[in-house]
């Protein structure tokens, strides 16, 4: 009799372990899953943050030489045979101003490049650390199956 309460008793437990094992099992995934959306979508808005950026940065810039493409070249046609020309067309890149937005120019690509480079990183660190997180899960899933049929 006490072996029968005592197998009933055993059975109940097994069966009270399975469900609460179940459960956090089932748990731990909604974790893991909110946790890789919420990642997965902090990387897209950043993307989408720095690919506008530079969108916008690429736009300007392209506008800004076109204009000064057709000023010199309005510029050269009225003033082909002039001296004080010529001799503006020797100093102008030697000119502050025009150093300047040069390197300012290039400043801005290098920190574009940067941009680019640090979201694949990101990017990388998040692919591994979903894979990592697969794996985990698959462990966790495993030992569950194994407890279930314990």
């Amino acid at each position: 009799e006490s072996g029968r309460a005592l197998a009933a008793q055993l059975e109940d437990s097994s069966r009270s372990f399975d469900e609460r094992l179940e459960q956090v099992s089932l748990a731990c995934g909604r974790l893991v899953d909110d946790r890789l959306a919420s990642l997965e979508q902090t990387a897209g808005d950043r993307h989408a943050q720095l690919e506008h950026g530079v969108r916008a940065w690429q736009e300007d810039l392209t506008r800004r030489c076109h204009a000064a493409e057709r000023d010199v070249g309005e510029l050269r046609g009225a003033w082909a045979d002039d001296p004080i020309a010529a001799a503006l067309r020797r100093l102008l890149p030697e000119a502050t101003p025009v150093k300047e937005l040069r390197d300012h120019v290039k400043d801005l690509a290098e920190a574009a490049e940067a941009a680019r480079q640090q979201l694949r990183a990101c990017e990388a660190r998040l692919d591994h650390r979903a894979g990592e997180l697969e794996a985990r899960l698959g462990a966790a899933e495993k030992h569950a199956a194994e407890q279930t049929q314990l």
